[in-house]
């Protein structure tokens, strides 16, 4: 198995937006993200 590719965290937060996660709030550089699905909640 190959590696995986080396990401920062903007890149990680525009894919996971594409996604479909929605940014809930932001502490510095922590950011946290949510998906809703079928009545239950990511985070």
């Amino acid at each position: 198995m190959g590696r995986l590719p080396v990401v920062s965290g903007r890149e990680a937060i525009r894919a996971l937006s594409k996604a479909g996660f929605v940014e809930m709030r932001q502490a510095g550089s922590h950011v946290v993200l949510q998906k809703k699905i079928s009545g239950r909640t990511i985070r």
